[in-house]
């Protein structure tokens, strides 16, 4: 890291950089890049350091994604496991007029440890997953319009755009709500990662998984795979869940074992190349999700 800082340091000494006229606004990934995109108005360039397909567990900041981190207006980012690159980042870049807004700081935390846990002993950290909650959503779309607020000129379309968004994830807020008060069941079995700490907690649903949140492995153990097997076919539960960018071995094995169905449910932290190009949103990927709930539960 060191040396990658060094070198941005040569990079930005060595050559003039020519900025753009509008307010240059990068986040790390795809929900902060979709919630600004949602409000800004033509005074605001708005661009995302993670790629479309990117594995952000993955995601190691290259010389040109730093030297734009500096340049920029504004940064906005999670915090987190993630993130923890960041911190090093920000205080290197300490004297310059980059503002920075960290979303954790924002939210009212929770750990995995607090919700329903299963076969997985962990240290005590903050889930940084804090967008799959709706009401989250909203909370971050309000601090980032307040700073976008302040810079823009033209606040009126800022503010317009704002209170036209948070209406359409209120409504879908609702909707989840409906879905699950009215459904069957109100168990979730994910054989894969589990992003959705948040989820569950807003829409009180028992969520049992392969493996934690931002968990690395890819093999479950045999021992996990039979006690996900038996909690699918003790509650007759009829899907299972993968999420996105997943090889869905372990949840085929588990489907497999059970003689049940699997189902994609995104956790929105990236999108593929090609839901990028198509326009794809945070809102449009959890609308797929209310209609996968619909069906998981009932």
């Amino acid at each position: 890291f060191l040396l990658m800082y060094m070198l941005v340091l040569v990079v930005l000494s060595g050559c003039s950089t020519i900025k753009s006229d509008k307010i240059s606004v990068i986040t790390t990934i795809f929900p902060l890049y979709d919630f600004v995109n949602q409000m800004k108005n033509d005074e605001i360039e708005v661009n995302m350091l993670l790629s479309p397909g990117q594995e952000v567990h993955t995601y190691d900041p290259s010389a040109k994604d730093l030297v734009n981190i500096y340049n920029c207006d504004l940064f906005i980012y999670i915090g987190g496991e993630s993130d923890a690159w960041v911190e090093d980042i920000l205080q290197s870049v300490d004297g310059s007029n980059l503002k920075a807004i960290k979303m954790m700081d924002h939210i009212d935390l929770l750990c995995e440890e607090d919700e329903h846990n299963h076969d997985h002993e962990h240290e005590e950290e903050y889930d940084e997953h804090i967008w799959t909650s709706i009401p989250n959503a909203i909370s971050m779309v309000n601090v980032i319009y307040e700073e976008l607020n302040n810079t823009v000129i033209n606040t009126n379309e800022i503010f317009e755009n704002k209170v036209k968004y948070i209406s359409e994830l209120s409504n879908l807020h609702e909707e989840f709500k409906n879905v699950v008060a009215s459904a069957k069941r109100n168990i979730m079995v994910f054989g894969d990662r589990f992003p959705f700490l948040y989820f569950a907690h807003e829409y009180d649903l028992i969520c049992y998984k392969a493996f934690p949140g931002c968990s690395t492995e890819t093999e479950a153990s045999a021992k996990t795979i039979k006690t996900l097997v038996d909690i699918v076919v003790e509650n007759d539960l009829p899907y299972i869940y993968y999420i996105d960018l997943s090889n869905k071995n372990v949840c085929n094995a588990i489907a497999s074992d059970a003689e049940c169905e699997t189902l994609l449910f995104h956790s929105c932290q990236n999108v593929t190349l090609n839901e990028f190009k198509n326009g794809t949103t945070y809102l449009s990927l959890m609308q797929n999700n209310l209609q996968t709930l619909e069906k998981g539960l009932n």
